[in-house]
């Protein structure tokens, strides 16, 4: 797995872009910034050739705890999904399907 953090983004800006540093942290600033407006807003942001970020609200309720032998309060709460474009599967199958030969 590769996890890639915002150090990560900003290298790939400058290297894929040819960006200088400074213009690299505010692409990635941008679109960081994008993405969280999208998710408050519209809870789903649609990312193409990527796929789409979902962030679905959670009602307050009770909920059993059996360790501690009752019920406890569950404040609201929001959910947070990825689904990746099928573009994007297919380049993962295809990777996938290259590291096994």
């Amino acid at each position: 797995m590769v996890l890639l953090n915002r150090k990560d983004w900003v290298e790939m800006f400058k290297m894929r872009a040819g960006l200088d540093e400074k213009t690299a942290e505010k692409v990635a600033s941008a679109m960081e910034g994008g993405i969280k407006d999208g998710l408050s807003v519209v809870h789903r942001v649609n990312i193409p050739g990527v796929g789409q970020l979902h962030r679905r609200f959670r009602k307050g309720r009770q909920q059993y705890v059996g360790s501690v032998g009752r019920f406890c309060e569950v404040e609201d709460s929001y959910r947070y999904s990825f689904k990746a474009s099928s573009g994007m599967k297919r380049v993962a199958e295809q990777a996938d399907s290259g590291s096994r030969a």
